[in-house]
């Protein structure tokens, strides 16, 4: 790259030029050697430009404000007692039919590469990639041992493409060279894009020199849409980001918030005491005046602490991590409602139609777990593990089955009162095991857990 013109600009990290005349000038744009100019500065790498004076770090996401439209109940009809209503661009219903517990639902991905046009800038590695997936099912499902596993386990799961829109075997990912592309310029999603409706498409590249972004959300109509897509800056993709703060993963989670319907939670400031119909549109992140950067532990700007920790703020990636359930239960809704052709079900669903007790009685009680499993799908074990809290003693107990009940007898503890915590886990004759819990009550006796499978079981 030979620039025309060379001048020292006080106050700025880099070097003021003027050679690129691109489509978007208020855009950056890299070269093939990796340096990047922007408003006639040139910068050597991301990590520069972001640190510069010239990133707005209050642009680091590029969504777009949502056009807000109470009522509007988008392009699908209610079905099955859903209702589109229940997640608008104007307000959200919490309902139980969009709970977890009702059932997993697993999204497909296309994770599409675009380096430039020799490869030398944004190329991603296949184990990359699958990192990134990794990420987003712990961030999602607040996986133990994960950096998200304080978050809510909101049963959206992701997986790489197993089979590509002609019905041939596929990893889920693409690799195309061209600069124009990474740049994220010229409408490549029409030459890209797997079907909008069954599959989500990601896109590394520049992201326009934002984090990421998405071009709007569900509830406006793109599903089905060649533009309907996740777009991410290729250096903070999975655990090969490089580019600090952002070197977690996370601008993949927060981007796949906004694609499922989510709101920044600083939107709206303060708002009003009418959660479900201002802000973010849920009433269980607490309300904060605007973004959010670094991680400024304690910070209050709305008279109660701030959702730094939440993955649609603006932290850095180690202090992001939750979503919370009421978010779990709008994006659930607008996978339903307004994206019912992008997900399968998992191959077991659950409820428990007498509830789950806080507390045991002495002569103890029937916990009743109600199952829909997959045609072909049948369970072949249910197992039961429990501490008790006080006492410390814990166990696992192996479930016995009768006319599809599966039931397990917890011994009494050897303390009383005392509290308990129990997990279940489901085997299925497919190989899969699927994890419930853990759940917890006051007990003060021994009591028996019964669980009542419906469908294919065993």
């Amino acid at each position: 790259m030979i620039p025309r013109a060379f001048l020292v600009a006080a106050g700025c990290l880099a070097a003021s030029v003027s050679i690129h005349a691109s489509d978007d000038a208020n855009r950056p744009w890299q070269y093939d050697d990796g340096t990047i100019e922007y408003l006639g500065h040139v910068f050597k790498n991301w990590n520069e430009y972001y640190n510069s004076d010239l990133f707005d770090p209050s642009q680091k996401c590029a969504t777009p404000e949502p056009i807000i439209e109470d009522g509007d109940e988008g392009p699908v009809q209610g079905f099955g007692g859903f209702s589109p209503s229940d997640c608008t661009t104007g307000s959200t219903n919490i309902s139980s039919a969009y709970d977890p517990i009702v059932g997993i639902y697993r999204i497909p991905v296309v994770f599409h590469v675009i380096r430039d046009s020799n490869g030398s800038q944004g190329n991603l590695s296949i184990e990359c990639v699958e990192s990134q997936i990794r990420i987003l099912n712990e961030d999602f499902n607040g996986i133990a041992g994960s950096n998200g596993e304080d978050g809510v386990e909101s049963r959206i799961e992701f997986y790489l493409a197993e089979v590509d829109p002609n019905g041939n075997p596929t990893n889920g990912i693409t690799f195309s060279n061209n600069s124009t592309w990474y740049n994220d310029s010229g409408s490549y999603w029409n030459s890209l894009a797997w079907d909008t409706n069954r599959y989500m498409n990601i896109y590394s590249n520049t992201a326009g020199g934002a984090l990421g972004y998405v071009p709007g959300f569900p509830q406006q109509g793109l599903p089905g849409q060649a533009q309907d897509r996740v777009v991410v800056l290729w250096t903070t993709v999975g655990d090969c980001a490089t580019l600090s703060p952002y070197d977690l993963g996370r601008t993949v989670t927060h981007e796949v918030g906004h694609y499922l319907g989510l709101y920044h939670t600083f939107q709206g400031g303060c708002g009003s005491s009418a959660c479900y119909s201002s802000g973010d549109l849920v009433c269980d992140t607490a309300a904060e005046q605007s973004s959010t950067f670094g991680c400024p532990t304690g910070s209050s700007s709305c008279g109660s602490l701030d959702p730094i920790d939440n993955y649609m703020d603006y932290s850095d990636d180690q202090c992001m991590r939750r979503f919370t359930p009421e978010q779990a239960n709008r994006m659930r809704c607008s996978l339903v409602n307004y994206r019912p052709d992008l997900y399968d079900d998992g191959p077991l669903s659950i409820s428990f139609p007498n509830g789950l007790p806080t507390t045991i009685p002495t002569a103890g009680i029937d916990i009743v777990v109600e199952t829909t499993t997959q045609s072909g799908v049948r369970v072949d074990g249910v197992s039961l593990g429990y501490t008790f809290a006080d006492s410390g003693a814990s166990g696992t107990v192996v479930g016995s089955n009768s006319q599809n009940t599966w039931t397990m007898t917890l011994p009494a503890s050897p303390l009383c009162p005392d509290t308990v915590q129990f997990t279940l886990q489901i085997d299925l004759d497919n190989g899969e095991t699927v994890n419930e819990g853990p759940y917890g009550a006051l007990v003060n006796d021994g009591f028996q857990i019964a669980a009542e499978w419906n469908g294919n079981s065993a």
